[in-house]
């Protein structure tokens, strides 16, 4: 009768792989989120991760162990009190963060009970709660430009009807004066 051995898990090489694999994803990292996930379906994340990419997002659901161990190397110790039960890390990459913010906020929406952001940092500055929520209203990248181009054009198109309304004044007066004088 054979027997059956039971396979065992990662090597420590590969543990300490992934280990750097996600350190250097956080290290490149313009925001990262954590949430708690307790209870969410597999079909919800698997949603949520596709609304992610959409804004250049990633979620990664990660052990606690390693992301001490990845925040611990990174020399972020203030993040310990954001890891406790099952933990998911929003990473973004390149994008816009209030998207992103909002992406979280309306899957968040759906969810409340079940999924709760806990914090994380952007740009290597420490974000509350209350801060990515603050965040999420705010609008898009492309809506600011949009805005900002609207108030710059104003002015450009005032002075451009200045200019083209001189010389036809101009005209008009000459106009006016020529046909007063009877030659």
């Amino acid at each position: 009768m054979a027997v059956k051995t039971r396979k065992k898990g990662l090597s420590r090489e590969a543990k300490s792989a992934r280990v750097e694999v996600l350190k250097q994803e956080v290290a490149e990292a313009s925001m990262v989120i954590f949430t708690g996930l307790t209870g969410i379906p597999a079909m919800d994340i698997t949603e949520f991760r596709k609304q992610l990419r959409k804004q250049g997002g990633r979620l990664r659901i990660c052990k606690n162990n390693v992301l001490f161990r990845v925040f611990d190397q990174l020399e972020e110790s203030e993040i310990a009190p954001l890891i406790s039960g099952s933990t998911g890390l929003i990473i973004l990459k390149q994008g816009d963060e209030m998207l992103l913010a909002r992406t979280i906020y309306d899957f968040l929406r759906e969810r409340e009970e079940k999924f709760m952001p806990r914090g994380g940092f952007q740009y290597g500055m420490a974000v509350s709660v209350e801060q990515l929520r603050m965040l999420s209203k705010l609008p898009g990248r492309e809506a600011v430009l949009a805005q900002f181009l609207g108030a710059l054009s104003g002015p450009i198109s005032n002075f451009i009807y200045i200019l083209q309304a001189v010389p036809q004044q101009t005209v008009s007066v000459l106009k006016q004066i020529s046909e007063k004088e009877p030659s």
